[in-house]
């Protein structure tokens, strides 16, 4: 199993009407099969195939100053590898 790399990240305080533009955004983009990970990203990652893996998580933390909750989107996918048997970089790190 090959080590995880982290191609793009970001993390903002915003509106909710900022994070819902943010997401019609990376929706559009999902339907298309290319997605640009963000603002100041290098490049788009690599295409993605008919099916993918979605996987939606919400978590409720308790702490001492109140509770905290998350909701997690992840979609996942793999590249083939080329003919030659090496395996290309992948958002999963291969």
């Amino acid at each position: 199993m090959g080590a995880e790399k982290v191609i793009f990240k970001s993390e903002k305080r915003m509106d909710r009407e900022e994070a819902a533009s943010h997401l019609r955004t990376l929706a559009d983009q999902l339907a298309a099969g290319v997605i640009v990970p963000g603002p100041g990203a290098a490049e788009s990652l690599p295409p993605l195939p008919r099916e993918i893996v979605l996987e939606i998580k919400a978590e409720e933390k308790n702490k001492k100053d109140g509770t905290k909750f998350s909701l997690e989107v992840e979609i996942e996918w793999k590249v083939a590898a080329p003919a030659g048997g090496e395996a290309p970089v992948s958002p999963q790190g291969g």
